[in-house]
């Protein structure tokens, strides 16, 4: 359903719950009836309280609430910003409330939402997704595919093999096309730098061991529809390789080993 942008909207939406449910109707079933979020209710009219004294219905609980004595947009504004070096631009609201001890309510009382708060602090609207898999992890599983199916990957072969999942792997790269090449390129940069075929295949079982935690799929799947991968999160080990805007590899430190001698 279209959210309400006035108390009219939101009157209208809350009449006919309350008629068929009675003056004992709570914020949270009423939420769960229609998808109207707490912060619409608590920008319009302060708290549900409110919104059923507007209703006509008696106002059992407490009072409208009202925002904290020097609680002004500013000083919450410069809250986030004083905080944004050490939190990161994925900030969450409940990361914010727990570092500033400013309340959500606060919040939606004075910028009606979290997003709305984040654009004012130069921020985009939603925080950026995090990333479970490096690339690196992400290129050896289609190597892994390539191994279990025995020929070349395609988008079937992975979306039904692959640990990870295709659309992650597009995401990264771009395309699927685009994720081929560059898996071609960290192939060739690591028989570059460990042309010793044990040395190779120990590498790459230290970078996949933590991909043996995800259920394996079956190959091909009895209903010949993708299954569904895990998900578990996995940081950035020292020596992997990122895949730049420029499409070239960046090493942390190349790889963990010793340089060849010269």
């Amino acid at each position: 359903m279209t959210l309400p942008t006035t108390p009219q909207q939101l009157l209208d939406i809350a009449r006919p719950h309350f008629d068929e449910h009675g003056p004992n109707l709570t914020m949270t079933a009423f939420r769960r009836l229609t998808g109207v979020p707490r912060s619409r209710i608590v920008q319009h009219f302060g708290g549900w309280i409110a919104l059923k004294s507007a209703l006509g219905y008696p106002a059992v609980g407490a009072p409208r609430r009202q925002v904290t004595p020097g609680r002004t947009a500013e000083s919450i504004l410069n809250a986030l910003r004083k905080i944004l070096p050490d939190a990161g631009p994925g900030i969450t609201l409940y990361e914010f409330t727990r570092r500033t001890r400013i309340s959500a309510t606060c919040v939606y009382l004075q910028f009606g939402s979290w997003s709305e708060l984040r654009q004012q602090a130069g921020l985009s609207r939603w925080p950026p997704a995090r990333r479970l898999f490096t690339d690196e992890q992400l290129l050896l599983d289609v190597r892994h595919v390539i191994n279990l199916s025995g020929k070349d990957v395609t988008q079937e072969s992975y979306s039904a093999f692959g640990r990870i999942g295709l659309h992650t792997l597009i995401r990264r790269f771009g395309s699927f096309s685009a994720a081929l090449t560059a898996f071609a390129e960290y192939m060739d940069e690591l028989y570059h730098r460990l042309p010793d075929e044990n040395d190779r295949l120990n590498y790459i079982r230290s970078r996949m061991d933590p991909l043996g935690q995800i259920r394996p799929k079956q190959f091909p799947p009895p209903t010949g529809q993708a299954i569904a991968s895990s998900r578990m999160s996995l940081p950035l080990r020292e020596g992997e390789m990122e895949w730049s805007k420029f499409n070239r590899f960046e090493h942390k430190s190349t790889f963990d080993v010793s340089p060849s001698p010269k």
